[in-house]
């Protein structure tokens, strides 16, 4: 029956003098690359890009040409590029790609600029004050880079393991609430306290945990998020469990749960702070050495013929 419908219909359509074409196969959607084949390409793109910049510093060295003014001008060319990615965020004007891909020329134009760096000048630190100056200035730069591309790979893993992120300035809420939260829970315990003579825990809360829930976290914490002061506090309560009345003990693991929460909290607040100090200063010490890459530029063109 399928047949004779079908035989049917294609005799109609050529009676018509209709032709049906066959129906083209949808083109397969090109997979994007994945972050892992990105990163290669971009550091492929940038070993080429150093090769070939090397190549044109040892031509022109062979023609006795001056390889310190073309290396020089390559620097100063990488140092204003690299300061578009602050243009593209602050200027509104400036909307030119987006803010993730102008991060990435940022990070392989640095590592390029290292690069051209260890090109331009024939030791590590120059000589003469302005020069070594400078040069410290340069190696700073790199190195904070450097380490805001650690940063970048590894601090964000770390905050997603610590909770739900907080707002940098709801900090100061939370601690609150947290204290608060165990001051109502050693009120609820010594209402319900059964012994008078048994206040273990009581005792333990005001002189170790209370000063801890209710002072701000030390500021070397920027430094090392990771918490001595919290392991301390809960193998102590631990050690106390022996000596707990079963209110006490309940009082222990509720508070052992809130001394967790405010390390995390205090872990959170440490690395939300060091990357924006490590912005504040990156900034600056970038600031610091465009100006004197300027003045060195000027210096050279001045005395040199």
């Amino acid at each position: 029956m399928s047949a004779v419908l079908s035989g049917n219909t294609s005799a109609n359509q050529k009676q018509n003098g209709k032709s049906v074409a066959p129906t083209a196969a949808a083109p397969k959607a090109k997979r994007p690359l994945n972050l892992g084949s990105r990163r290669a390409l971009a550091l492929i793109l940038t070993q080429a890009a150093i090769l070939v910049a090397y190549l044109f510093y040892q031509a022109i060295g062979d023609r006795l040409g001056r390889t310190s003014i073309y290396t020089g001008a390559m620097l100063l060319a990488c140092l204003f590029v690299l300061t578009m990615l602050g243009v593209r965020k602050r200027l509104p004007i400036a909307k030119y790609g987006s803010v993730a891909t102008w991060t990435q020329v940022h990070l392989y134009m640095g590592l390029f600029s290292i690069a051209v760096y260890a090109m331009h000048v024939p030791r590590l630190i120059a000589t003469g004050w302005f020069e070594s100056t400078l040069s410290l200035l340069f190696l700073a730069v790199a190195a904070s880079g450097i380490y805001g591309i650690y940063a970048s790979r590894t601090l964000p893993r770390r905050l997603t393991s610590l909770g739900d992120e907080v707002r940098f300035d709801r900090f100061a809420f939370y601690r609150e609430k947290i204290a608060e939260a165990a001051s109502v829970l050693v009120e609820q315990t010594r209402a319900v306290q059964t012994s008078s003579n048994n206040t273990v825990m009581l005792n333990f809360y005001q002189s170790h945990v209370k000063p801890f829930l209710q002072n701000k976290p030390h500021r070397l914490r920027i430094l090392w998020d990771k918490s001595t002061r919290r392991t301390r506090l809960m193998q102590q309560t631990r050690e106390l469990d022996r000596y707990l009345n079963p209110e006490e003990r309940t009082l222990g693991g509720s508070l052992s749960a809130l001394i967790r929460r405010r390390d995390e909290l205090d872990s959170q607040w440490a690395l939300q702070l060091r990357l924006r100090l490590w912005v504040v200063v990156h900034l600056l010490m970038t600031l610091a050495l465009i100006v004197a890459s300027i003045t060195h530029v000027a210096i050279v063109l001045r005395y040199t013929r």
